[in-house]
């Protein structure tokens, strides 16, 4: 987060609030990160869902490939299939 100018800074002052405070939280060191486990997958058009121990989240993944379960680390397999782009003349619909 970017932190207020000076000028921005007088604005509290001119309009006699309290300037914000600012506390430096350090460094966080990958022993204090945890990792996202993600209990269950599953597609919706073009979003792939997981959901874990960090709640829910999505991303979203090209249409030509499918979610068919997952691997022994929890993560997504996920299939490339074939997609057949004709349109309904060519297949004879009147």
């Amino acid at each position: 987060m970017q932190l207020p100018n000076e000028n921005e800074l007088k604005q509290f002052d001119r309009w006699g609030v309290e300037r914000p405070s600012h506390e430096e939280h350090g460094e966080f060191t990958p022993e204090q990160l945890i990792p996202f486990e993600a209990t269950r997958w599953w597609l919706e058009g073009d979003m792939l869902y997981a959901e874990g121990n960090h709640g829910i989240v999505a991303n979203k993944i090209p249409t030509d490939y499918i979610c068919t379960g997952i691997d022994d680390k929890a993560l997504p397999i996920l299939k490339k299939v074939a997609i057949n782009k004709t349109s309904a003349a060519d297949r004879g619909a009147k």
